[in-house]
C-alpha cells in the first residue's frame, strides 16, 4: 500500500507520503523449516515555505520494521520478534544572495533503535551555486557528519550544469560520500523477500 498527497499554496508546499507492506518468506529454500513474517510502515512529511529570495524546507521521516522468525506450520506468534525503528529530520535554508549566486545551509538528524541498540547520525551541509552565464552553473558542496558509531566524516561535491533552452540540461557531478551501515543493512532478517 502506498499513498502520496501533496498540496501547493502561494508561499507554502506540503507533501505526505506513506507506505505499508507485509509478507512471508521461507528462507530455507523450500525445505521444511524456518519462515519469516515481515511488517513495515513508512511516513514522510515535507514542507517548504517560500519567501522573496529564500526558502525553508523541513522533512521528517518515521519508519518501523518488524520481522518474526518461526517454524513452518507454527503460528507467527510462536516465533522470535526483531524490531528496528528509525526517524529522521532534515532542515535546510536556500538563499538567492544575488542574481548569480545562491547557497543552501542544512542540518540533518537520523536516529535508529532496536530492543538492545541505539545510534544516531547528524550532519551539517552547505551547497553553493554560481551562474557563470545564462546557461552554465557551477556547484560546490561540503558536508560534515557525526555518527555515534563511526565518528566524524567530511565529504564534498562539485558539479557543472549546462542548460539548453527551457527544457534541456546536462550535468556532471563528482562527490565523495559517507553512509554508515544501518541496523537493517546488518540484520538479514529485515531483507524484503
Amino acid at each position: 500500500l502506498f499513498l502520496s498527497i501533496s498540496k501547493d499554496f502561494d508561499d507554502l508546499s506540503l507533501s505526505l507520503k506513506t507506505s505499508s507492506w507485509t509478507g512471508d518468506s521461507n528462507y530455507d529454500g523450500g525445505w521444511s523449516g524456518d519462515t519469516q513474517h515481515f511488517e513495515n510502515y513508512f511516513v514522510n512529511f515535507a514542507t517548504t515555505y517560500f519567501l522573496e529570495k529564500h526558502s525553508i524546507k523541513a522533512i521528517t521521516n518515521i519508519q518501523s520494521n518488524r520481522s518474526t522468525e518461526y517454524f513452518e506450520g507454527s503460528p507467527v506468534s510462536s516465533g522470535s520478534l526483531s524490531k528496528v525503528n528509525n526517524k529522521g529530520f532534515d532542515l535546510s535554508v536556500n538563499s538567492l544572495l544575488n542574481k548569480n549566486y545562491s547557497q543552501t545551509l542544512g542540518y540533518s538528524y537520523f536516529d535508529e533503535r532496536t530492543a538492545t541498540q541505539s545510534r544516531y547520525n547528524q550532519g551539517i551541509h552547505w551547497l553553493g551555486e554560481i551562474s557563470l552565464n545564462q546557461s552554465t552553473d557551477l556547484q560546490l558542496g561540503l558536508r560534515r557528519d557525526f555518527s555515534s558509531q563511526y565518528g566524524s566524516n567530511n565529504t564534498w561535491s562539485s558539479g557543472i550544469v549546462r542548460r539548453f533552452g527551457s527544457k534541456g540540461r546536462i550535468f556532471a557531478n563528482y562527490r565523495t560520500s559517507f553512509s554508515p551501515a544501518t541496523f537493517l543493512d546488518l540484520n538479514p532478517a529485515f531483507y524484503n523477500p
